[in-house]
């Protein structure tokens, strides 16, 4: 647009410099005596332009007025793509407070859960066992289950106290093997790795691998197969991610993560 404002300004130069030229070739009419005699014409000066014929200057207001309705069609198509601009701006903002939101909301559930009875029976500390029947009588030592000792892990979180939430969730992977809330465990162990201030991806990648290996049906897998897929682009597995990113779509059609896996897909 910019290259035809010169462009257009010439050419209403040249055609105004037409018409002064065509009012200056009519003849001068002398009436002092009465009579209407025409004044002999002078001839023209060496350097003078010659006039430009009628139907050269009719071509140069048509081109005139060709480019300038090619300027208002520019102006608004450039118009339209920053109206465009600004509404795919304003859908990423809502889109990520919907997560920010969602997230937020999962939380709070979470925090809100009735404790759940482990299914394993209470672990006797090596240094007890074996004592009974010794005449000795046995210190009772306080034992969480499964859902207190990942409650506290989780408040840690909320907390945002990484390091000590990391700890947590690594001593409940190792001291309750088989509960059913290991997989949320480390789930958000995947999610504090990347989240704390110096995020380590690999471990992250790490824990959702985990995750994806003992519970592929778990009602994580989906976001969790998701994230796998941001951290290896985070890591710069292109391919990889990509490849993830389908698999939620395909897997998951139906879950908010097959969404957000086809924006990511849509937008690399």
């Amino acid at each position: 647009m910019r290259t035809l404002k010169p462009l257009v300004g010439t050419l209403v130069v040249l055609a105004s410099s037409c018409v002064m030229a065509q009012q200056a070739s009519v003849p001068v009419i002398d009436r002092s005596d009465g009579k209407e005699t025409a004044a002999p014409r002078s001839a023209p000066a060496p350097q003078q332009r010659a006039a430009m014929p009628p139907n050269q200057v009719a071509e140069l207001l048509m081109t005139l007025d060709q480019l300038q309705e090619e300027v208002r069609f520019l102006r608004g198509r450039v118009e339209e793509q920053g109206h465009q601009m600004d509404k795919m701006r304003k859908n990423q903002r809502d889109r990520y407070r919907d997560l920010d939101r969602r997230i937020t909301l999962l939380t709070q559930r979470l925090a809100e859960e009735p404790p759940k009875q482990s299914a394993l029976p209470p672990v006797v500390p090596p240094a007890l066992a074996g004592t009974e029947g010794a005449g000795t009588t046995p210190t009772a030592v306080p034992q969480l289950t499964d859902s207190q000792a990942y409650r506290q892990a989780f408040a840690k979180v909320r907390q945002r106290e990484y390091t000590q939430a990391l700890a947590a969730f690594a001593a409940f992977e190792r001291d309750y093997p088989q509960s059913l809330l290991l997989a949320n465990a480390l789930y958000w162990t995947g999610e504090v790795h990347r989240a704390k201030p110096n995020p380590d991806q690999e471990a992250a990648r790490q824990a959702y691998q985990r995750l994806l290996e003992r519970f592929p049906q778990h009602a994580k897998a989906p976001e969790a197969t998701y994230k796998l897929a941001l951290t290896e682009a985070a890591l710069g597995n292109r391919q990889q991610a990509a490849e993830l990113m389908q698999q939620v779509v395909r897997q998951y059609p139906d879950q908010q993560s097959a969404q957000l896996a086809r924006d990511f897909l849509s937008q690399n």
